[in-house]
């Protein structure tokens, strides 16, 4: 009796495993399984392809919305004009040497010690004022359309993460949801909080970034979850091989 297979080609072969050859009752399984796995893979990629588009999309939405028209955008931050104010970004301008972020008051490296300086700078920052600066010396503009092209861009590489993730979670539609929007609180927690905890971000600001987080991956989990099945396993019939086939 020959043993022989039909590959994904429509081509016979035959399929021998060490000791005997495979009965034909039993590996026809494999042709179809390589068939509906190449099927299913592009499926897949097509879908996630999908809800990572639409899935970036609905966070950069809801972002715009949170941020313009919600006062979650002015939680916890002042934008009133400071009194003084003028005098105090010239002062700035001609202090701090070059753009990027400060932490006032600052390290005295004019003291050689090393624990003195952190005495030192302990006391002052006991004393107050503190002050957690991102200084742009040059000026910046008030909206810059690539500012919003870069966030649209990372709204989208995270929901291409949120999105290759759930395809490889078995559950419900509800239970995937609920993965999704978790990783905002996991952003939020691992990110946000410690702003709070080392640099006195207002809890106010913590509040409102936490409700961004969340509602922006609850809604895009609703989509990429509806978009991307939830994972299968096929589960074939075993193999039985024996030496002892005619």
């Amino acid at each position: 009796m020959d043993h022989h297979r039909m590959d994904i080609h429509g081509v016979e072969a035959p399929l021998c495993l060490e000791g005997g050859m495979i009965p034909q009752s039993n590996y026809r399984w494999l042709s179809t399984i390589e068939t509906v796995t190449l099927r299913n893979w592009r499926e897949l990629m097509r879908r996630i392809i999908i809800a990572t588009l639409l899935g970036g999309l609905i966070v950069f939405v809801w972002s715009a919305i949170s941020h313009m028209m919600l006062p979650l955008g002015s939680m916890g931050m002042n934008m009133e004009k400071l009194p003084g104010e003028a005098a105090f970004l010239t002062d700035m301008k001609d202090t701090i040497p070059e753009s990027g972020m400060y932490f006032l008051p600052g390290m005295d490296t004019s003291i050689t010690d090393v624990q003195a300086q952190w005495d030192d700078a302990a006391k002052r920052m006991e004393a107050g004022p503190v002050a957690f600066l991102v200084v742009q010396r040059d000026g910046a503009p008030a909206m810059d359309p690539m500012q919003l092209l870069y966030e649209f861009i990372t709204n989208v590489i995270a929901a291409l993460i949120a999105a290759v993730l759930i395809a490889n979670v078995a559950g419900s539609y509800f239970k995937r949801i609920l993965l999704i929007t978790s990783l905002g609180l996991f952003a939020w927690m691992t990110v946000e909080t410690s702003q709070l905890i080392w640099y006195g971000f207002p809890p106010e600001y913590m509040l409102a970034q936490g409700i961004d987080h969340l509602v922006g991956w609850f809604l895009a989990g609703i989509l990429i979850a509806g978009i991307v099945k939830s994972r299968t396993t096929p589960a074939p019939q075993a193999v039985a091989v024996s030496a002892d086939h005619a």
